[in-house]
């Protein structure tokens, strides 16, 4: 499962939301404005690797799969479920 880490007033934040809404990605959301535990944000992991890799207006549907193929060794389908914390 994707993990979303974001925090408010976050233009970033918002866009990458957007793009994975829009291509029917699921994601837990971690709201971590009260509890920054990153120097930037938003970060995105797949499990404990990081597949945003500080790229937010350049990633596309098709690179993050890739991404994710290569931090669980081609095993990913690009379906996940939806959780806000």
């Amino acid at each position: 499962m994707l993990t979303l880490y974001t925090k408010d007033r976050c233009v970033y934040c918002h866009m990458l939301k957007e793009k994975l809404d829009d291509w029917e990605i699921k994601y837990k959301l971690v709201d971590q404005t009260n509890d920054l535990q990153y120097k930037m944000y938003p970060q995105l992991f797949a499990g404990q690797h990081d597949v945003l890799k500080s790229d937010t207006s350049g990633l596309t549907k098709e690179l993050l799969c890739d991404r994710m193929n290569a931090s669980w060794d081609n095993q990913t389908e690009c379906n996940f479920s939806y959780e806000s914390l």
